[in-house]
């Protein structure tokens, strides 16, 4: 993969070189960055319950050869920033009456978004979930599901910027949860 950059002159003599963000699947070997992140951002948020942490068998499927769960990373200078996710179990929203009636088999949750704190306020987690809602179609989804914790502006500015729809609010794992939903037929 290529690097884009990004060169300024400054007083015809100096040259800035400025690297611009990269966004692309994780693999094995962002494992142990991914494990950090999920760690820094369940204790370094402001309100624990705003985020969920992947738990550790989680993680293990995540980032075995058989995954099916696409995960997406922002980099910066080779270092994870940003992570958003293509999640297929839907467990927690069988039972949601919200979503009766849908297609489960051509579902997923847009899921396990997490920004480092000092790289967030960059539009990071905008252009990762850009980049999940083309993912999703290429994977010839039908619709997206999202959830955010309803004190939590920026989560759900973000997913509101994505298109995504206000369906509901329900408890996930004891923590209440907005329910956000995305009919990508219906996109532009």
């Amino acid at each position: 993969m290529y690097k884009e950059f990004t060169i300024f002159v400054v007083n015809k003599r100096k040259m800035i070189l400025i690297m611009k963000p990269t966004v692309r699947q994780l693999t094995p070997h962002d494992k142990e960055a991914f494990m950090q992140m999920n760690k820094d951002t369940f204790y370094k948020q402001m309100d624990p319950s705003f985020f969920i942490p992947f738990t550790e068998i989680e993680i293990e499927k995540d980032f075995s050869p058989e995954a099916k769960d696409i995960l997406l990373g922002i980099f910066e200078k080779d270092q994870l920033v940003a992570v958003s996710g293509l999640l297929y179990d839907l467990s927690d929203f069988y039972d949601l009456p919200e979503l009766q009636g849908y297609d489960f088999q051509q579902m997923a949750e847009i899921g396990g978004c997490m920004t480092s704190p000092r790289h967030r306020n960059n539009g990071y987690m905008r252009m990762i979930n850009e980049s999940i809602l083309k993912t999703a179609q290429q994977q010839q989804l039908r619709y997206l599901v999202a959830t955010a914790h309803p004190d939590n502006i920026p989560s759900n500015s973000s997913l509101q910027r994505l298109g995504m729809k206000w369906f509901g609010h329900f408890q996930r794992h004891n923590y209440p949860r907005n329910l956000y939903f995305l009919d990508l037929e219906e996109q532009p």
